[in-house]
Protein backbone atom coordinates (compact mmCIF):
# COMPACT_ATOMS: atom_id res chain seq x y z
CA UNK A 1 0.00 0.00 0.00
CA UNK A 2 2.16 2.80 -1.28
CA UNK A 3 -0.36 5.59 -0.62
CA UNK A 4 -1.27 4.33 2.86
CA UNK A 5 -0.98 6.84 5.63
CA UNK A 6 0.26 6.65 9.20
CA UNK A 7 -1.93 7.95 11.98
CA UNK A 8 0.13 9.50 14.80
CA UNK A 9 -1.45 10.12 18.19
CA UNK A 10 -0.68 10.05 21.90
CA UNK A 11 -1.74 7.99 24.84
CA UNK A 12 -4.40 9.55 27.06
CA UNK A 13 -3.31 12.75 28.87
CA UNK A 14 -0.22 13.73 26.87
CA UNK A 15 2.10 16.36 28.31
CA UNK A 16 2.96 19.55 26.45
CA UNK A 17 6.35 18.06 25.50
CA UNK A 18 4.67 14.95 24.08
CA UNK A 19 2.20 17.02 22.04
CA UNK A 20 5.08 19.08 20.61
CA UNK A 21 7.03 15.89 19.79
CA UNK A 22 4.01 14.41 17.98
CA UNK A 23 3.55 17.60 15.99
CA UNK A 24 7.20 17.53 14.83
CA UNK A 25 7.10 13.78 14.15
CA UNK A 26 3.98 14.11 12.02
CA UNK A 27 5.76 16.71 9.87
CA UNK A 28 8.85 14.57 9.12
CA UNK A 29 7.20 11.17 8.58
CA UNK A 30 5.81 10.72 5.05
CA UNK A 31 2.02 10.46 4.75
CA UNK A 32 1.55 11.06 8.48
CA UNK A 33 -1.67 12.40 9.90
CA UNK A 34 -1.70 13.78 13.45
CA UNK A 35 -4.83 13.03 15.48
CA UNK A 36 -5.63 14.43 18.91
CA UNK A 37 -6.48 11.38 21.02
CA UNK A 38 -8.65 12.85 23.75
CA UNK A 39 -10.78 10.04 25.18
CA UNK A 40 -10.81 7.95 22.00
CA UNK A 41 -10.48 4.20 22.43
CA UNK A 42 -8.44 1.98 20.13
CA UNK A 43 -11.68 0.98 18.37
CA UNK A 44 -12.34 4.62 17.44
CA UNK A 45 -8.72 5.06 16.34
CA UNK A 46 -9.11 2.04 14.05
CA UNK A 47 -12.22 3.60 12.50
CA UNK A 48 -10.34 6.87 11.91
CA UNK A 49 -7.40 4.96 10.42
CA UNK A 50 -9.70 3.12 8.02
CA UNK A 51 -11.40 6.40 7.04
CA UNK A 52 -8.10 8.03 6.05
CA UNK A 53 -6.58 4.86 4.52
CA UNK A 54 -3.93 4.47 7.24
CA UNK A 55 -2.30 1.08 7.62
CA UNK A 56 -0.34 1.94 10.80
CA UNK A 57 -0.92 3.85 14.01
CA UNK A 58 1.90 5.28 16.12
CA UNK A 59 0.98 5.94 19.75
CA UNK A 60 3.46 8.10 21.67
CA UNK A 61 3.39 7.44 25.42
CA UNK A 62 4.72 9.67 28.21
CA UNK A 63 7.57 8.82 30.53
CA UNK A 64 8.35 11.29 33.32
CA UNK A 65 6.67 14.16 31.46
CA UNK A 66 8.44 13.57 28.14
CA UNK A 67 7.79 11.31 25.15
CA UNK A 68 9.07 7.95 26.36
CA UNK A 69 7.78 5.25 24.02
CA UNK A 70 6.42 4.89 20.50
CA UNK A 71 4.10 1.92 20.11
CA UNK A 72 3.72 0.85 16.48
CA UNK A 73 0.44 -0.84 15.53
CA UNK A 74 -0.75 -2.36 12.28
CA UNK A 75 -4.39 -1.77 11.41
CA UNK A 76 -6.16 -5.09 10.83
CA UNK A 77 -9.03 -3.94 8.63
CA UNK A 78 -10.83 -7.28 8.49
CA UNK A 79 -11.09 -7.65 12.28
CA UNK A 80 -11.12 -3.86 12.95
CA UNK A 81 -8.36 -4.25 15.55
CA UNK A 82 -4.85 -3.01 16.16
CA UNK A 83 -1.98 -5.49 16.15
CA UNK A 84 1.11 -4.32 18.00
CA UNK A 85 4.22 -4.60 15.81
CA UNK A 86 6.87 -3.19 18.14
CA UNK A 87 7.78 -0.51 20.67
CA UNK A 88 10.61 2.03 20.50
CA UNK A 89 11.97 3.41 23.79
CA UNK A 90 12.85 7.10 23.46
CA UNK A 91 15.75 8.11 25.69
CA UNK A 92 16.26 11.58 24.27
CA UNK A 93 15.11 13.91 21.52
CA UNK A 94 15.82 17.30 20.00
CA UNK A 95 13.30 19.37 18.06
CA UNK A 96 14.41 22.26 15.85
CA UNK A 97 11.81 24.95 15.15
CA UNK A 98 12.64 24.62 11.43
CA UNK A 99 10.22 21.66 11.28
CA UNK A 100 7.34 24.16 11.20
CA UNK A 101 8.27 25.07 7.62
CA UNK A 102 7.86 21.52 6.28
CA UNK A 103 4.92 20.88 3.96
CA UNK A 104 3.72 17.42 2.85
CA UNK A 105 6.76 15.12 2.96
CA UNK A 106 6.64 12.64 0.08
CA UNK A 107 9.45 10.28 0.99
CA UNK A 108 11.89 9.59 3.78
CA UNK A 109 15.18 7.99 2.75
CA UNK A 110 18.39 6.83 4.35
CA UNK A 111 21.40 8.38 2.69
CA UNK A 112 23.80 5.52 3.30
CA UNK A 113 21.80 2.37 2.71
CA UNK A 114 24.87 0.21 2.10
CA UNK A 115 26.53 1.28 5.39
CA UNK A 116 23.32 0.52 7.19
CA UNK A 117 23.25 -3.04 5.94
CA UNK A 118 26.84 -3.62 7.08
CA UNK A 119 26.30 -2.11 10.53
CA UNK A 120 25.78 -3.78 13.86
CA UNK A 121 22.40 -2.23 14.65
CA UNK A 122 20.15 -4.47 16.71
CA UNK A 123 17.94 -5.89 13.93
CA UNK A 124 14.70 -5.63 15.91
CA UNK A 125 15.24 -1.91 16.65
CA UNK A 126 16.28 -1.15 13.08
CA UNK A 127 13.28 -3.01 11.63
CA UNK A 128 10.92 -1.18 13.99
CA UNK A 129 12.42 2.21 13.04
CA UNK A 130 12.03 1.51 9.31
CA UNK A 131 8.41 0.39 9.75
CA UNK A 132 7.39 3.14 12.17
CA UNK A 133 8.72 6.07 10.17
CA UNK A 134 8.07 4.85 6.58
CA UNK A 135 11.78 5.00 5.78
CA UNK A 136 13.10 3.63 2.50
CA UNK A 137 16.69 2.54 2.00
CA UNK A 138 18.47 3.53 -1.18
CA UNK A 139 21.99 3.16 -2.48
CA UNK A 140 24.37 6.14 -2.50
CA UNK A 141 23.87 6.85 -6.18
CA UNK A 142 20.15 7.50 -5.86
CA UNK A 143 19.15 11.04 -4.99
CA UNK A 144 16.18 12.39 -3.13
CA UNK A 145 13.44 13.60 -5.42
CA UNK A 146 10.54 15.92 -4.67
CA UNK A 147 9.88 16.96 -1.11
CA UNK A 148 12.00 14.39 0.73
CA UNK A 149 13.41 14.06 4.21
CA UNK A 150 16.79 12.37 4.59
CA UNK A 151 17.34 10.19 7.62
CA UNK A 152 20.66 9.41 9.26
CA UNK A 153 20.83 6.47 11.65
CA UNK A 154 23.87 6.05 13.88
CA UNK A 155 24.92 4.24 17.05
CA UNK A 156 25.41 6.19 20.23
CA UNK A 157 26.84 5.33 23.62
CA UNK A 158 26.72 7.83 26.49
CA UNK A 159 26.48 7.53 30.27
CA UNK A 160 25.85 3.81 30.13
CA UNK A 161 23.13 4.12 27.51
CA UNK A 162 23.50 2.48 24.15
CA UNK A 163 21.16 2.78 21.23
CA UNK A 164 20.38 4.33 17.89
CA UNK A 165 20.13 8.01 17.01
CA UNK A 166 17.67 8.82 14.20
CA UNK A 167 18.09 12.27 12.62
CA UNK A 168 15.48 13.67 10.24
CA UNK A 169 17.01 16.44 8.14
CA UNK A 170 16.58 18.28 4.87
CA UNK A 171 18.06 16.48 1.87
CA UNK A 172 18.84 19.83 0.24
CA UNK A 173 20.51 21.58 3.19
CA UNK A 174 22.07 20.83 6.55
CA UNK A 175 18.90 21.69 8.49
CA UNK A 176 18.04 19.14 11.18
CA UNK A 177 14.36 18.97 12.05
CA UNK A 178 14.12 16.20 14.61
CA UNK A 179 16.60 13.92 16.39
CA UNK A 180 15.32 10.89 18.31
CA UNK A 181 17.52 8.69 20.50
CA UNK A 182 16.19 5.17 20.81
CA UNK A 183 17.63 3.00 23.57
CA UNK A 184 18.06 -0.72 23.22
CA UNK A 185 15.67 -2.99 25.10
CA UNK A 186 18.36 -4.08 27.54
CA UNK A 187 18.16 -0.60 29.06
CA UNK A 188 14.38 -0.58 29.27
CA UNK A 189 13.40 -0.39 32.92
CA UNK A 190 9.63 -0.32 32.44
Amino acid sequence: MKNAKILITSSHRPTRNTRRFIKALSKVVPNAVKVNRGKQTFKLLVLQAVDINADKILVVRNRKGNPGFIDVYKVAVTSMELVKICTLRICGYLIDEAYKGIHQVETSIIKRGDALLESEFPPDILECILKAFNISTFQKEQRAQGNSICVNIEHFKTRGRIGVEVTFNSCNSSTRYLVIRICSKSNDSS
